[in-house]
């Protein structure tokens, strides 16, 4: 399993897919935050021969700028989780991680993914 971060605002989504937790090796990629950006960032990660069901999204939850990328990608096979910005951001402290860009926000959520496997994120009915 893959985690891929994504730092979600209104216009655009900025993600990062970590391919190797221990080295930090990451792949970064921002697409909108529109139907379009959601099916362009699936035709990426196929590009990089990997399979939606391979992949656990980490998802920073605001508002309601989250949710139809999060329905999109679960539509699509992606394992989804939605965690509290606030929940990211005492992480990325304890990381010693002072900075706060949407790139370096999307790693963050990537690499909390790996470490701590949030909960599966279920779309409601």
């Amino acid at each position: 399993m893959l985690y891929l971060g994504i730092d979600v605002a209104k216009a655009k989504l900025d993600c990062s897919l970590l391919l190797d937790p221990a080295s930090g090796k990451r792949k970064a990629k921002s697409v909108a935050n529109t139907q379009t950006g959601f099916a362009e960032l699936l035709q990426w990660l196929h590009k990089q021969d990997l399979a939606p069901s391979g992949i656990h999204a980490i998802i920073e939850g605001t508002g309601v700028y989250h949710e139809q990328a999060a329905m999109a990608l679960c539509d699509a096979g992606v394992t989804i989780s939605i965690v509290n910005p606030a929940q990211i951001r005492d992480f990325a402290k304890g990381l010693a991680i002072r900075s706060k860009t949407d790139g370096i926000d999307s790693q963050v959520l990537a690499r909390y993914g790996a470490l701590l496997q949030p909960a599966i994120w279920t779309p409601p009915m």
